[in-house]
């Protein structure tokens, strides 16, 4: 399935459409190079995740301290830093250790 869309303006629709009610395990955030881009992808998207969930992060050193403190605050408390030299980040809550 091919979607074309800007996020986090098509996220709602794109989650509805083909996912229903369902949530995601998982999401892998590589969009717009800014602080303010990447805070409303992060916030667009987390309704969408399960509990137990994982958020990979590319480009992590676009991430404001909102958007770190936002993930905090609903649950995403471990982090990884891989130290690839692609700045991937992994954030996790629930009983998903990394």
């Amino acid at each position: 399935i091919i979607e074309i869309g800007w996020s986090p303006d098509v996220v709602d629709f794109i989650m509805n459409k083909h996912f229903y009610n369902n949530k995601l395990d998982f999401a892998f955030i590589d969009g717009g190079h800014t602080v303010e881009q990447i805070d409303a992808d992060v916030k667009s998207i987390i309704n969408h995740l399960n509990y137990n969930s994982l958020i990979i992060l590319h480009d992590y050193h676009c991430v404001g301290y909102q958007t770190n403190i936002f993930l905090k605050e609903n649950g995403f408390t471990n982090f990884k830093d891989f130290n690839t030299g692609f700045k991937l980040v992994m954030f996790s809550r629930g009983s998903l250790k990394i």
